[in-house]
């Protein structure tokens, strides 16, 4: 490893946020993501699609994060606090048995016989 490459990464991991660190809105700190999401609610759509686009994003990419953020966690699918019926019985104890089928029904082949 030449010493260019270690002082580099050196570099990078002091610059980097601690692991248990939160940033803006729940994204990672010093993200892209939190950078536009923070432009977004600032300055607003248009320049925030710009600095993204310049970021080298998507459009894909930016329209899809622009309009999971104008929805708002509000309007998000709720979380339901119980299990729904039925799905709390699912324990080994619970299941059924194995139904036993008589032979009589399967029908159990008859052996091959040959002849020259």
């Amino acid at each position: 490893m030449s010493t260019a490459n270690s002082a580099k990464s050196k570099a990078q991991a002091k610059a980097s946020p601690p692991a248990g660190a939160e940033g803006y809105k729940g994204h990672k700190p010093g993200s892209r993501k939190e950078t536009i999401h923070q432009l977004y609610d600032r300055e607003g759509a248009d320049t925030a699609w710009t600095r993204g686009r310049k970021m080298k994003l998507a459009e894909g990419t930016l329209r899809s994060w622009f309009g999971q953020w104008q929805r708002g966690a509000s309007k998000s699918k709720p979380v339901p606090k119980t299990l729904p019926k039925g799905k709390s019985d699912k324990t080994p104890e619970t299941l059924a048995k194995p139904v036993e089928i008589p032979e009589a029904i399967i029908g159990v082949p008859e052996p091959a016989v040959i002849t020259a």
